[in-house]
């Protein structure tokens, strides 16, 4: 006990265990019950199918666009290649 106070919760009580069956309220279908079951949980519902699929335009467009900006690091492998070349050919002439 933090605050030194007691609390004391209570449940409302019910009548016995609810079955999936009652809950369900015996539908006919299995995409009927997963909505049924869905809506009482209050999760939502998928989008249609045609809504998730991306066309490859899309999905290219969505991707971000690279910087063409030259960093530090690519300076430096651009001298590193050079001092390496330049070695090279010292020593093969």
């Amino acid at each position: 006990m933090i605050c030194g106070l007691a609390h004391k919760r209570t449940l409302p009580l019910r009548a016995g265990p609810v079955s999936v069956k009652r809950l369900l309220g015996g539908t006919a279908s299995v995409g009927e019950a997963t909505q049924r079951l869905a809506t009482l949980t209050g999760a939502g519902t998928l989008p249609p199918e045609a809504a998730l699929r991306q066309t490859a335009t899309q999905a290219v467009k969505s991707l971000p666009e690279p910087r063409a900006v030259w960093r530090r690091r690519d300076w430096a492998l651009v001298a590193g290649a050079a001092l390496c070349g330049l070695a090279l050919a010292l020593l093969l002439r």
